[in-house]
């Protein structure tokens, strides 16, 4: 198979709910591989954060903007290779669909701003794909 295995947020999650997210057998199975998602990006606060969430659907309001909103259990935090790339596409495209190859990280850890964590990260990603949402 050529370049990297293509996942979907189906295949990232096998359930999110009140206790958490549980991951799907096929993202395990592909933890420190190069993979590709696609889904939908949530602009970074900054310009040339390094770092942007990409989620299974269009988020209604900033979390990090609005603290009454809250992210949701199944997002996936892209760390870029290229810091200024997610400010650029946002600015010119936002909101956008977008696909990203990165190198799957699994578990929980802290993310790179207050209030935002998740259960998987893209590390060393660049954005292949991008669109206006249908």
């Amino acid at each position: 198979m050529n370049g990297p295995r293509r996942l979907g947020f189906d295949d990232l999650f096998a359930s999110s709910g009140l206790f958490g997210v549980e991951i799907g057998a096929e993202a395990v199975a592909l933890r420190g591989q190069r993979v590709a998602l696609r889904g939908f990006m949530s602009p970074p606060q900054e310009e040339d954060a390094g770092y942007f969430i990409l989620s299974r659907s269009p988020l209604q309001q900033c979390p990090l903007c609005r603290h009454e909103a809250s992210w949701p259990d199944d997002i996936a935090v892209v760390h870029l290779r290229d810091p200024s790339l997610a400010g650029t596409i946002a600015a010119e495209h936002a909101p956008c669909e977008v696909e990203a190859e990165g190198t799957l990280e699994l578990d929980y850890a802290a993310g790179p701003a207050a209030g935002l964590s998740s259960s998987v990260r893209l590390i060393d990603s660049t954005l292949s794909a991008f669109s206006q949402p249908r």
